[in-house]
């Protein structure tokens, strides 16, 4: 295998991005959600291909002091200071397809596995095939073993094995790419035993994933830092232009400095999946594998205009953070 090399037989590119936590104080997890929506559609993902399943509508809290809108910050400086850009995430065109209590651990099994009651509609299917990379985020409150959603019910890493199990059984991925930021994010997915899957995780086993700080305007924390890093490096760095083409997973996972995250970052892959380092980010950040032969600089301008659609997107403000708080 070529390092870098994206699979011949790769044609479709699809994303689950989900958020499990409830309440104002999560607000963070509600922005990290949107950031890495923010990604995929920067990358010329349409809606069609991702499925955006948050459990907490922060934009419209009555505590929120930036009504209508989530806000998150980027630190580029080295020192990573704690005199933040603001970035303001939601917009007029973010479409969330599962919102509050629809959030739940069957709802995301059903996206996962396809296994959906008659009448779903497409937009919240995943109607991926054996052809298809497919992309997984979550973010929420974890532990050893288990991801909560509302603090009521908990997906376990047996849950989490019998669905991608079930998937492979069912070819609805060709490989597949997860991003975990939670507490012990690396034992959600050991126990995995469907090939192909490669999990990048915030935290080992034991340890935290942190918040970056709690912001004195929102009083809550406004984004988490590995996904934090994970936004900063695609603003600097963007992949699917021609000069950084061939980034990698691995040169992602680089920059994502522990004693920035203040935990480990883990890698983890089943039987058969490739390395970080032979994974180019445009095998998942892009529409399709079309991506790596189209010309990049119109596929750029075109994300550039679809990421000022909406009402004030990425509009720079100041924005002050004092004081770490942990993930849990």
């Amino acid at each position: 295998m070529v390092i870098g090399a994206a699979s011949d037989e790769w044609s479709s590119n699809w994303a689950v991005v989900l958020g499990s936590s409830r309440y104002y104080h999560n607000y963070r997890h509600m922005a990290n959600v949107l950031a890495i929506y923010d990604i995929m559609k920067s990358v010329g993902m349409p809606d069609e291909r991702i499925v955006v399943m948050g459990a907490r509508d922060a934009a419209c809290d009555v505590r929120n002091p930036f009504p209508a809108d989530v806000v998150a910050g980027t630190s580029s400086d080295k020192k990573h200071s704690n005199h933040l850009t603001k970035m303001e995430l939601f917009s007029e065109d973010v479409i969330i397809d599962y919102k509050g209590l629809d959030v739940s651990v069957e709802s995301f099994t059903r996206v996962m596995t396809g296994r959906h009651d008659e009448g779903t509609p497409a937009s919240m299917r995943m109607d991926s095939d054996e052809d298809s990379n497919v992309f997984v985020y979550l973010t929420g409150h974890g532990g050893d073993g288990f991801f909560k959603f509302h603090d009521v019910e908990e997906l376990t890493a047996v849950d989490m094995a019998a669905i991608i199990n079930d998937m492979a059984a069912r070819t609805r991925y060709k490989e597949m790419l997860v991003f975990v930021d939670t507490c012990q994010a690396e034992t959600m997915f050991e126990l995995v035993t469907a090939p192909r899957v490669t999990v990048i995780s915030s935290s080992l086993r034991g340890e935290n994933s942190y918040a970056y700080n709690v912001n004195t305007t929102l009083g809550v924390a406004p984004m988490d830092r590995f996904t934090l890093k994970v936004l900063h490096f695609f603003e600097q760095r963007r992949p699917w232009a021609d000069s950084h083409a061939r980034l990698t997973v691995g040169d992602l996972i680089g920059t994502l400095d522990r004693r920035f995250l203040m935990s480990n970052v883990g890698v983890w892959m089943s039987p058969g999946a490739r390395r970080p380092e032979e994974i180019l980010l445009t095998d998942y950040f892009a529409p399709s594998a079309h991506m790596h032969t189209r010309n990049r600089a119109q596929t750029q301008t075109h994300a550039r205009s679809q990421r000022n659609q909406g009402a004030g997107v990425f509009q720079a403000r100041d924005f002050d953070n004092s004081h770490l708080v942990s993930g849990l």
